[in-house]
């Protein structure tokens, strides 16, 4: 058998196997075997793998020993161990350090030893040594009515049921509070203040035919009284007032109105009978009694919600039943009884309008809502600011928890009120540019300087709203942090209800809305945008100041609370572990104890 020079004696190979002390791995030698190229090493792996000629079993060993190590060197060329290493990492340290022991030069000395250093076991045949770190015990799942889930199935259904009842209180007290503002509504219609101002008078021996007959409709239908709570000012009365305030009486009416001192003033002109005479002495064509003798004067920039669903309605329901009084009063028999029978005749002949039409009240609206579109603002759309603050205070949680741990105290409060209220700023901002992107005028009242008022009566509105809502967060996330959306829905609904229902038209309970913000800043944005009176509007900023300024004086003392409840969840969560830590310790103790004695 022809000796290979460049594989290592046998000799050699077991003086190394046998050898006791481990050998110091000294590098590559001064002049290495010359590597042969790629291809004819697959070349020459591929030839001795293909070939058919069988020598003696030493040389067969020798062939053998040479295709793998061919191969061997094309495998180094594409995959390095030391990567292998890097990537899966080494079971035990001498795998990454030291060099791994050739098998391929170990001989083995017998048929069976060659079985056992050509064996390969399986992976998924394996056992565990004890070495390998032992698996976790699988987890046990029961069926629900399983004996042995019993503790934790009633467990899970009292939760269930503790669940069940916070969200039906929770969704009941919501619409409760609102739907409540609307019980028995109709009977409150007779706090509704107006006025019946009759400015007709007897002139000479002419009776004041009209005026009588306006206050015998207000007075003696009963079904009228249920409408509103309607007040008879006379001439002496009116007159007084308009002197008193250097004004005219029509103008005196219509600043009773504007003012909001009535809903609505129900007006006979002044001398209107007198007018109505002179109409049927000269057979007039041109004089109109259901225009020229009175009129219903109301204002729906004072309250949008509540003249257009309420007064209105109102106002329209007493025109309506009054021809029908008037007819059963004989008012145009009274009055052609004014004139003579000539006059009388020369009326049905030339001007039978005058006695054909009865006078009824024409509709003055002071200021008139015309674009429908300030229905979304005026109702909804002050709750979507309510949405947009809570939001606000989620979007930048993080942000302050963080800081928290960062900035020593004042500074930190310093900073996160500021930052509320430039994202406050820029909210309301985004309304405004929205309500002016939808053509709503703001030029009514303060000229073009009203873009700039709206938006700090917006921004007065979303700070008050979303301070007061940061502080019951920090409050109910200390307490029941599951909680935390009924504080979104309250909020709105408690603001919701005032602006949609006047409190004069809810339960006395409801009188709280002149308290909170969203009632003030809705009356802000009537003078704004409908140039509505402005003498409420010192109370209006007041309110919302004070909203602004005392939900954020408090908030320090609530952030004190939530991390001394914090504190104490951490400590009690550390001493429940420390607890288990010592059951489990002592379990083991005793299970030890047991395998020792046993």
């Amino acid at each position: 058998m022809a000796s290979n020079p460049s594989l290592p004696s046998r000799e050699s190979n077991d003086s190394s196997l046998y050898e006791n002390e481990p050998q110091t791995y000294i590098g590559p030698t001064s002049n290495p075997p010359e590597k042969q190229p790629l291809r004819r090493r697959l070349s020459s792996a591929a030839s001795n793998i293909l070939s058919f000629n069988k020598g003696d079993d030493a040389s067969n060993d020798v062939d053998e020993k040479e295709d793998r190590s061919l191969m061997q060197n094309v495998a180094d060329d594409y995959f390095n161990t030391n990567d292998a290493n890097y990537v899966l990492g080494a079971d035990q340290p001498q795998q990454a350090g030291e060099p791994a022991r050739d098998e391929e030069n170990v001989e083995p000395k017998s048929e069976e030893m060659e079985s056992v250093h050509l064996y390969r076991p399986q992976l998924h045949e394996s056992q565990p040594t004890q070495s390998e770190p032992s698996q976790q015990p699988k987890r046990v799942k029961y069926k629900l009515w399983d004996k042995e889930f019993r503790a934790d199935r009633v467990q899970i259904g009292l939760k269930l049921l503790s669940n069940y009842a916070f969200l039906l209180v929770g969704f009941a007290g919501a619409l409760l509070f609102y739907w409540a503002s609307y019980y028995k509504r109709e009977t409150r219609y007779k706090h509704l203040k107006m006025a019946i101002v009759i400015a007709d008078r007897q002139v000479g021996e002419l009776p004041n035919v009209v005026g009588k007959t306006i206050e015998s409709y207000f007075t003696n239908v009963p079904s009228l009284q249920q409408l509103g709570k309607f007040e008879i000012w006379d001439y002496d009365k009116v007159s007084s007032l308009a002197a008193k305030h250097g004004h005219n009486i029509t103008q005196e009416v219509y600043q009773q109105v504007h003012h909001a001192k009535v809903w609505a003033a129900f007006y006979v002109y002044e001398n209107a009978t007198l007018m109505w005479n002179q109409a049927l002495t000269s057979a007039s064509t041109d004089f109109d009694p259901t225009q020229s003798l009175m009129e219903a004067v109301y204002e729906t920039g004072r309250d949008y919600n509540a003249v257009l669903n309420y007064i209105t309605t109102i106002v329209q329901r007493i025109i309506r039943s009054y021809p029908n009084f008037a007819t059963q009063s004989q008012i145009v028999a009274n009055m052609l009884q004014t004139v003579n029978q000539t006059q009388a005749l020369n009326v049905m002949s030339q001007a039978p309008h005058l006695i054909s039409t009865i006078p009824t009240f024409k509709i003055n609206d002071l200021h008139p809502v015309t674009n429908l579109v300030f229905q979304a603002p005026f109702q909804i759309g002050l709750i979507y600011l309510v949405i947009f603050g809570f939001f606000q205070f989620i979007f930048t949680l993080k942000i302050h928890m963080y800081l928290m741990t960062k900035i020593k105290g004042w500074h930190y409060m310093f900073f996160r009120i500021i930052s509320s209220q430039v994202a406050y700023m820029f909210i309301s901002l985004g309304a405004v540019v929205l309500n002016t992107a939808f053509q709503l005028p703001f030029n009514t009242t303060f000229g073009y300087s009203g873009f700039l008022v709206i938006w700090m009566f917006c921004y007065l509105l979303i700070a008050s709203l979303g301070s007061i809502i940061e502080v019951l967060v920090i409050i109910i996330f200390a307490l029941k942090p599951q909680l935390i959306g009924f504080i979104l829905l309250f909020a709105a609904v408690i603001n919701l209800a005032p602006i949609i229902s006047h409190p004069v038209l809810s339960p006395p309970f409801y009188y709280y809305g002149y308290a909170v913000p969203s009632r003030n800043a809705y009356e802000l944005l009537h003078v704004a945008y409908f140039n509505a009176y402005k003498g409420h509007m010192g109370r209006n900023i007041g309110v919302l100041l004070a909203w602004i300024v005392g939900s954020n004086a408090v908030m320090p003392f609530m952030l004190r609370y939530l991390a001394k409840k914090k504190k104490e969840a951490d400590a009690k969560k550390a001493k429940d572990a420390e607890t288990e830590k010592e059951v489990e310790v002592k379990a083991k103790k005793e299970e030890d104890a047991e395998k020792a004695t046993g």
